[in-house]
């Protein structure tokens, strides 16, 4: 109660000193390429290798040529839906001429916000601007989805299966299981 009537009459008497001296400094603003790596450091904590790394590529391959030099707190819902554009644009990998598929577009919007949500919690930006926002991937990317799987002919997968067999013994079993299973390499 004193501090409050010491707050009131102060302000009365118009002397905003109190304010400065409790003000905080401001949280220096970064790039995003500066916050993601330091985000990337501390997800490596919590997260597996492989989901750094897929986050890494997403950063490298769609999110940081677009927005990396921008400072966090330039990056606003108008930017965000041009980003989105302009991924969503971006070349295949695997089939440089046709767009990017729409869930790797999503899956770059997601990390994006993800860092972004960080950031938000940080206090060095006052909201994740892409929040609600991905309702815009859809109508931004007309891109079919496309399965990216490349996989063997039975005459293909035959002619490695015969090959292994006879000149590599030792990786048959290997391709083997494999080609009956459908297995990928780091799967259990």
């Amino acid at each position: 109660e004193l501090a409050r009537d010491q707050i009131d009459a102060k302000l009365k008497l118009g002397d905003l000193d109190f304010f400065e001296q409790a003000s905080v400094p401001p949280s220096p603003v970064h790039t995003l390429a500066q916050y993601a790596e330091s985000w990337l450091t501390a997800a490596g904590l919590r997260l597996k290798p492989s989901s750094i790394e897929q986050y890494r590529g997403r950063l490298n391959r769609h999110i940081l040529p677009v927005l990396g030099p921008r400072l966090l707190t330039e990056i606003t819902r108008p930017v965000i839906r041009d980003f989105i554009g302009q991924v969503a644009k971006g070349p295949n990998r695997r089939t440089p001429d046709r767009p990017l598929s729409r869930s790797t577009t999503r899956e770059s919007l997601r990390t994006l916000s993800a860092i972004l949500t960080t950031a938000a919690d940080d206090e060095v930006i006052p909201f994740n601007p892409c929040r609600g926002i991905g309702k815009y991937v859809a109508v931004q990317s007309e891109a079919p989805e496309v399965r990216e799987i490349e996989v063997f002919s039975r005459e293909d997968l035959a002619h490695l299966l015969t090959v292994a067999r006879q000149d590599c013994p030792e990786y048959f079993p290997f391709l083997f299981t494999l080609a009956r299973t459908g297995m990928r390499l780091g799967e259990d």
